[in-house]
């Protein structure tokens, strides 16, 4: 965080780009999510949102949107999460940008998950595996597999779920992603331990 800190502040003194500062304020807004500081999260990703339209950054807009999307999952706000992840899916359609389009709509299938539609979520999350898979994005197709794995075990599809996990998890271990290691481990160990 202290280092996105400065870079903001080093962005808004010396450079004066919209854009600069937008990307800045991205990263710190994300460093304080994964900090479990949400409200200082959300606020920094709205402020991030402003420097890149002012900007016309499209690609790091919808980074944005998405982000904020997720954020608002997080604290519940799901209406508004759908919202934000919708405007970023539109936009990366509008000038290409896959990688963004996928993690949008990984995001929006979550939302979809938390309110327990678990047909839009599966199509949605699936489109994200498949455009990640497309495009070769490892860290993110074990991401999507991973919340996919949990599509289909709340839909009651256990094996297919595992083989989902399982796929994730060798995903994980090829790239060496400790996260994604953990994240589909505690997966696969809740619906084993749901099994029994």
């Amino acid at each position: 965080v202290e280092y996105h800190e400065k870079g903001v502040q080093l962005s808004e003194r010396h450079y004066c780009d919209q854009r600069v500062i937008g990307r800045n304020l991205q990263n710190l807004g994300m460093a304080y999510y994964y900090l479990g500081e949400i409200s200082k999260a959300e606020h920094t990703i709205r402020t991030a949102i402003i420097h890149n339209e002012a900007a016309e950054d499209r690609r790091e807009s919808s980074d944005s949107f998405q982000c904020l999307g997720l954020i608002l999952w997080y604290e519940d706000q799901l209406e508004l999460a759908e919202e934000f992840c919708e405007k970023a899916i539109k936009i990366c359609r509008e000038i290409g940008y896959s990688r963004g389009e996928a993690n949008a709509r990984g995001n929006l299938g979550l939302c979809y998950l938390k309110r327990g539609m678990l047909d839009v979520s599966y199509s949605y999350i699936e489109d994200a595996v498949s455009i990640s898979n497309r495009f070769s994005n490892k860290h993110a197709e074990n991401r999507h597999l991973t919340n996919l794995g949990q599509v289909l075990q709340r839909q009651g599809n256990k094996e297919k779920s595992l083989d989902c996990l399982f796929t994730a998890l060798q995903i994980a271990d090829e790239i060496e992603d400790l996260w994604g290691k953990v994240h589909s481990l505690y997966q696969i160990s809740s619906l084993l331990k749901d099994n029994n």
